[in-house]
């Protein structure tokens, strides 16, 4: 069973609680990726959050899709290495 909370970024997690039935919300992404409930993040914050938030929840040993590029420049990685560490998928879902 695949278990899903909604996190403060969602534009108005209420609705996107009800629509899918959804009982946890949460404040921040720390308490996010600390529920024991959650198996994989939805990444979905402002383009410049994108490398922080997908670290956090994997460092958590969450599964973890985030929408925008992980990066904001070439030089940046392009796969964050601690999914590999610690054999979890992440992936960019653009």
């Amino acid at each position: 069973m695949l278990r899903v909370a909604v996190g403060r970024a969602a534009r108005d997690p209420r609705t996107v609680r009800e629509e899918f039935g959804i009982a946890n919300r949460h404040a921040s992404y720390e308490s996010l990726v600390a529920d024991p409930d959650v198996d994989v993040i939805y990444v979905a914050t402002p383009h410049p959050m994108h490398h922080d938030n997908p670290i956090l929840a994997l460092r958590a040993g969450k599964q973890c899709w985030f929408e925008k590029p992980f990066t904001m420049t070439r030089r940046g990685p392009r796969d964050p290495p601690v999914a590999r560490e610690r054999g979890l998928f992440a992936m960019e879902a653009m």
